[in-house]
């Protein structure tokens, strides 16, 4: 988090959640941290589970984002790959070569080869494995 008065960089869609909660950002936060995550649209689900990864630092975050204004981060996915398990963790979509030889393969993210997509590059990969995607910072440590 940067200091008081300057702009905060937040998650893309952190930045979008606080745009579509303008007029009400404390009590949609509000809402939000006490609501039943099933009853929740998909965005606020977004929202919410990163907000439970560090609520005291995240909450601080959104609340300096909105206060001082913010700017936010190519927003980075990984793309888990369903029921699909490499070396005992969780396979995900990586990029063999570079994106432009349409050649992927299953890696695990405790690797050195490339795992993550920005939404350009989403572009590149296969539609059948996009909808799988998911923002890098809600990846839980495999361990």
């Amino acid at each position: 988090m940067e200091k008081d008065g300057q702009k905060v960089k937040v998650p893309q869609f952190v930045a979008g959640w606080i745009e579509r909660n303008k007029d009400h950002h404390c009590s949609s936060l509000g809402e939000l941290l006490l609501a039943d995550k099933s009853e929740l649209d998909k965005s606020d689900k977004q929202m919410f589970d990163w907000l439970s990864l560090d609520l005291e630092s995240h909450v601080l975050l959104v609340r300096e984002a909105v206060k001082n204004c913010y700017t936010f981060d190519n927003q980075e996915y990984v793309i888990p790959i369903p029921n699909i398990i490499a070396y005992g963790n969780q396979a995900y979509l990586s990029v063999y070569g570079s994106e432009k030889t349409g050649k992927f393969h299953a890696m695990t993210k405790n690797t050195d080869e490339k795992i993550t997509f920005t939404e350009d590059e989403l572009d590149e990969v296969p539609e059948m494995y996009r909808k799988f995607k998911i923002p890098k910072e809600l990846v839980i440590d495999d361990g």
